[in-house]
């Protein structure tokens, strides 16, 4: 399987530029016989867009949405947008979407909104409530979407859900946390650990440019990359600037690690459940505890704290 990483310089809010740029370069990666595009988070609208969120979501049936389901006709692709509610006036969300043989194939919905440092996600954004491996024609995959691989328990119910192939849009730039935080080598220590821990390729896709915000500018850093599942890179992209870079992929490869590191088959479920359980109902019976007028005396009443 070849997979191309359209690692693109995105335009905030200006749609039909994007548009243009991604059917640009659906279109070298076809010339290029690949099959399947992957494009960075957000990559039809832009991020950092704050009150234009509600003006540039786009719905599922959008025409733009629709002239890159036909291009899929021809290769898989994943773009990531501002999605627009079908069933709710007000809800946006950070999404993405897989698109296939003239189909949409697979929607995630970002489930972890950045709300720290310079971003502001959850101002505008209504999170995701789910995530769901899936079946492609070339194996089983799973997308996440940027912060959703920052939370450890996201790639690892990918792994254990049988992705073979871990999909992950980005806007990811440096400098946002300062000096606290290497984000570039953070990301690459995460994409190569996580791949080789849980023996699933990872392809990751970043945008690359200067963007300005209420916030000062930011430089997002590219770096695209695919990882396979022993943690060797298969391609890199350059830094900084814009480019389709080309890598081919072996799913034998996936069982083949698996065989020989097998974590996920040795993964205890019934105990990650268990104390998962504990522990969200440790932090319901905490939250409880922050009102002071009548929940301690309920929950005393009825057992459920002392001794």
């Amino acid at each position: 399987m070849k997979i191309a990483l359209g690692q693109i310089q995105i335009t905030p809010g200006d749609v039909a530029a994007n548009l243009q740029k991604h059917l640009a370069f659906v279109q070298t990666a076809v010339d290029n016989q690949a099959d399947l595009i992957v494009f960075p988070e957000l990559s039809l609208t832009g991020d950092l867009v704050g009150p234009m969120v509600p003006d540039i979501g786009l719905a599922i049936a959008d025409d733009t949405i629709q002239q890159l389901i036909d291009a899929s006709t021809q290769i898989d692709i994943v773009v990531g947008l501002v999605e627009k509610s079908e069933t709710n006036l007000y809800n946006r969300y950070n999404s993405a979407l897989y698109l296939s043989e003239g189909l949409l194939l697979q929607r995630h919905r970002k489930l972890f909104l950045v709300n720290y440092a310079v971003f502001e996600e959850a101002k505008h954004y209504v999170p995701g409530n789910n995530q769901q491996a899936f079946v492609t024609r070339f194996g089983n995959t799973s997308m996440l979407i940027c912060n959703d691989v920052w939370h450890a328990a996201a790639p690892y119910i990918a792994a254990l859900d049988g992705a073979e192939i871990m999909l992950v849009p980005s806007n990811s730039a440096n400098g946002v946390l300062e000096d606290k935080l290497n984000v570039s080598r953070t990301w690459e220590n995460m994409n190569r650990t996580y791949s080789a821990t849980m023996g699933f390729y990872t392809v990751f896709v970043n945008c690359v440019g200067h963007k300005q915000s209420a916030y000062g500018a930011f430089k997002y850093w590219g770096g695209s990359e695919i990882i396979a599942p022993n943690g060797d890179v298969v391609v890199k992209a350059p830094y900084d600037k814009e480019a389709i870079v080309y890598g081919e992929i072996d799913i034998a490869q996936v069982a083949e690690q698996r065989y020989l590191v097998p974590l996920i088959r040795d993964t205890r479920i019934w105990l990650l459940e268990q104390e998962f359980g504990r522990l969200a109902e440790q932090r319901s019976t905490e939250i409880m505890l922050e009102d002071p007028t009548e929940t301690l005396d309920m929950l005393e009443t009825d057992g459920s704290v002392g001794g």
